[in-house]
């Protein structure tokens, strides 16, 4: 939510310089994942990997399809019905 305050005041920014504004897509999702330094002793990068990243970075694809912002995944949507006591 941060990031899309921060994008508000950026674009108005670019405005007032009579430039196009950014537009972002964010994909969330909830699951099992692998996190840390990866690769060859010559050259590691830190990563997360699983098939919860997979399914998230195809979400954030979606919110290029359907022109929205923001798109959220069944695991999460099913997470945050628990924790606010929403009947599935």
């Amino acid at each position: 939510m941060e990031m899309r305050r921060k994008l508000v005041d950026l674009n108005e920014e670019r405005a007032g310089e009579k430039l196009p504004p950014f537009k972002i897509g964010i994909g969330l999702n909830h699951g099992t994942v692998i996190v840390g330094q990866m690769g060859a002793s010559i050259r590691t990068q830190f990563s997360v990997i699983g098939d919860t990243v997979n399914t998230t970075s195809r979400i954030e694809g979606l919110t290029k399809e359907f022109r929205i912002e923001l798109a959220i995944g069944e695991n999460l949507r099913a997470l945050l019905a628990k924790l606010l006591s929403y009947d599935d």
